[in-house]
């Protein structure tokens, strides 16, 4: 027997993130992941722990170089970053 209503995986497991309030949490984990594509893997390595608070990426490194060469292009990271999500997650960044 075939259904008549059927949906799309993608559809249903938006109403399913959107039923339960974990859009904008899926969103983040999306900025997280694309840290690595977006910085490169040599950064990447030396990053020791990456979490979104209020709109706010706070980025935890090993190394004072790869800050010091962060800092220099912090300001376009987060719009580098919502592209690679597809929606608008965080507005800053900040080093630590």
């Amino acid at each position: 027997m075939r259904r008549s209503q059927t949906l799309p995986v993608g559809d249903l497991l938006r109403e399913y993130l959107s039923k339960y309030g974990l859009e904008q949490k899926f969103l983040e984990a999306k900025v997280m992941y694309s840290w690595p594509e977006v910085v490169g893997t040599a950064v990447a390595k030396k990053t020791k722990n990456l979490a979104i608070k209020n709109r706010v990426l706070f980025v935890y490194l090993e190394s004072s170089v790869v800050k010091n060469h962060l800092g220099m292009i912090k300001n376009d990271l987060p719009a580098l970053l919502n592209e690679k999500a597809g929606f608008s997650v965080i507005d800053e960044v900040v080093l630590r």
